[in-house]
């Protein structure tokens, strides 16, 4: 999508995922969010799993992350 918009971001957040991951698509940092629900009726349904987790990020100007914090929730 960033060839075709000619439009290259600094970073990429996707939040919902029920789990917490990072990895680089054509350069660029793609960040996945946790849930903070982790299992519920969908995720069950659907058959993924996961437990509560959520991403904090820290941005600067000159870093779009200059480091992130992994939250994990006890149920």
């Amino acid at each position: 999508m960033n060839r075709m918009l000619n439009i290259r971001p600094d970073v990429i957040l996707m939040g919902h995922l029920h789990e917490n991951a990072m990895q680089p698509n054509d350069g660029v940092p793609v960040v996945n969010c946790g849930c903070l629900s982790g299992m519920d009726n969908f995720a069950i349904k659907k058959r993924l799993v996961g437990k509560p987790e959520q991403m904090v990020i820290v941005v600067t100007e000159k870093e779009p992350i200059q480091c992130m914090y992994p939250i994990h929730f006890s149920v």
